[in-house]
């Protein structure tokens, strides 16, 4: 799977890619369908794969993916050079007149996941996640591409709220320096004390220990945090148009917004200003949830992009 996606990654920005730009028959054949193969999806196995195959609702996604004889999802490609965000909503047209839950865009380098239905949301409020082969890093792209793998496509919906309990895991325990300081340094200690035996747990040890790491962990996350809060965003992993399917806005939505903050980036289901903030656990009570987020940011993540205004 890696030297598959690392192949592509050549493809994307070598001398053909204004051949992929304009032309869609050869993204498919080069970019998508050895990504589709390497995931267990054998395009050459219509038991498998069926290409270009019409529904009784007039249909004709560009791949459908079996599994026993059982349609899972359809996959919906573009030419490299499109916006896959414009055409979520015919993708979900897809998945809901066939009762699927889930869906699958992409032009090539960018891919994304769509849930196709659920109350109170516009289609983009509903992309579960989304990757860049081209500025992805390499384990995040093949972590995402196994949740629709042949073996894992059936348990995609327990996958993902896997991940969303993980992400908040973690985000929880490097929040703040202290936390991470202290379970590293918990764990330091048990080892300090096996290679030391004859040496007993007191004050020294524990803040010689904590000190050091402290101090190292600062000294990472400043260095990790130079891109996303002072660079600015070129190459962002989509052609983001701001504007919103149903209604017309300069500012970045909140999928757009979370998606250019590095902690919260590969969440899923970050995509609108309510979620965000019940995912950091931000109380809006009376208050609206953008306006909520925009304050807790101002306050505890000055270095986060700014929360938009509306």
């Amino acid at each position: 799977m890696e030297q598959v996606i690392k192949d592509i990654r050549a493809k994307i920005i070598g001398q053909h890619r204004s051949l992929y730009n304009k032309n869609e028959a050869q993204v498919r054949r080069q970019l998508i369908e050895p990504i589709l193969d390497a995931l267990g999806w054998r395009t050459d196995d219509p038991d498998l794969v069926q290409i270009n195959a019409p529904s009784e609702e007039r249909d004709i996604p560009d791949y459908t993916l079996l599994k026993s004889e059982r349609v899972e999802t359809f996959v919906e490609a573009k030419n490299l050079s499109a916006n896959i965000l414009d055409h979520i909503p015919q993708l979900g047209r897809y998945c809901y007149n066939r009762g699927k839950e889930f869906g699958i865009l992409t032009n090539g380098n960018d891919w994304l996941v769509i849930k196709a239905f659920e109350r109170d949301t516009s289609p983009k409020d509903r992309v579960v996640w989304q990757i860049s082969l081209e500025n992805d890093n390499l384990s995040i792209i093949k972590s995402k591409l196994t949740t629709i793998s042949k073996a894992n496509i059936t348990t995609l919906s327990d996958v993902i709220e896997k991940e969303k309990v993980l992400e908040r895991f973690w985000f929880e325990l490097t929040k703040n320096d202290e936390n991470i300081t202290n379970v590293i340094t918990n764990i330091v200690v048990k080892e300090f004390l096996k290679e030391n035996r004859g040496l007993s747990l007191d004050e020294t040890v524990v803040g010689f220990l904590s000190d050091k790491i402290a101090s190292a962990f600062k000294d990472n996350s400043n260095a990790s945090n130079i891109e996303p809060d002072t660079i600015p965003i070129q190459n962002p992993p989509f052609k983001i148009q701001k504007r919103d399917f149903a209604v017309k806005a300069p500012s970045p939505s909140a999928f757009e917004w979370s998606s250019r903050v590095a902690d919260l980036k590969h969440v899923p289901g970050l995509n609108n200003w309510k979620r965000i903030c019940d995912y950091l656990s931000i109380e809006v009570g009376s208050n609206s949830a953008r306006r909520a987020l925009d304050s807790w940011v101002k306050l505890n993540k000055p270095n986060w992009p700014q929360v938009p205004e509306v």
